[in-house]
């Protein structure tokens, strides 16, 4: 499929075939299948990857991303090719909302049931993306990843700060005049202005 795809001008039947053949032998239900699968692991990965660098659309860039991340294979066959595995992560949490969740569940599966010494060696030159992509994630509801990527930093631990100083600075809202002005006891009023400018400077007032 991935031969004919490469040389069709419309490649997405034949990844759509693909994405549903996935689905149909996974889950560990046909171990025999899964078998067959591992002499394709070496050249279909990197086959997947480099399809979605040159894809033109975002659905076509999808789909590849979801055929990378479903490969028919149980995780002690993926071993070898985890450091592959993380680019598609990476752009599948960036991605829509069906690819943030897929991502979101693989990574987590990883940290679950890897040791970190053999996984952060790995994650290592992607750190920097993953972090920033898992980041973008932490929203309240009713946006439903929160508190799937908010677990999958918790468990990361203390390697979820290693990238901290070359994160992007939060985004900042547009500041206003002056600031609505709190009640205190004794009836006084308790304000805090912005300047024009949007650099706060801490400027108190009674009233």
């Amino acid at each position: 499929a991935l031969r004919y795809a490469s040389a069709s001008p419309s490649p997405a039947h034949y990844y759509s075939l693909l994405r549903a053949l996935f689905k149909s032998i996974g889950g560990g239900k046909f171990e025999s299948l899964y078998k067959e699968f591992l002499p394709l692991l070496p050249s279909l990965l990197p086959g997947l990857i480099h399809a979605h660098a040159r894809a033109r659309t975002r659905a076509l860039r999808e789909v590849l991303l979801e055929l990378c991340l479903t490969l028919p294979a149980r995780l002690s066959a993926l071993l070898p090719f985890l450091h592959l595995l993380m680019e598609p992560v990476r752009h599948a949490l960036r991605a829509s909302s069906e690819q943030v969740g897929l991502a979101l569940r693989t990574l987590e599966f990883w940290v679950d049931h890897l040791h970190p010494d053999f996984l952060q060696p790995r994650m290592g030159p992607h750190m920097r993306h993953l972090m920033a992509a898992l980041t973008r994630q932490l929203r309240p509801q009713p946006y439903p990843y929160g508190p799937t990527a908010l677990r999958v930093l918790g468990k990361l631990g203390g390697r979820n700060r290693t990238e901290l100083h070359t994160r992007p600075p939060f985004e900042v809202a547009p500041s206003v005049s002056s600031g609505a002005p709190l009640p205190t006891a004794g009836g006084h009023s308790l304000g805090v202005g912005v300047d024009s400018g949007g650099v706060p400077p801490a400027r108190l007032y009674l009233e």
